[in-house]
């Protein structure tokens, strides 16, 4: 068993809901695989940032 780590994780999205036309499964898929490859590549004591940005209907 490997020893517990400490990684703090910062979210930034805008306060209003954020509508996007794609396949809920795909990107859900996508965004465990970048989580999970960010929680196995940064190190103790780390921060993972995700950002939600909307600019001119692209997200």
């Amino acid at each position: 068993m490997q020893p517990a780590m400490t990684i703090k994780v910062l979210c930034h999205a805008p306060e209003h809901p954020v509508y996007a036309a794609l396949d809920g499964d795909k990107f859900s898929q996508v965004i465990q695989n970048l989580i999970s490859n960010a929680l196995k590549f940064t190190p103790d004591g780390g921060t993972i940032t995700l950002d939600l940005k909307e600019e001119k209907n692209i997200l």
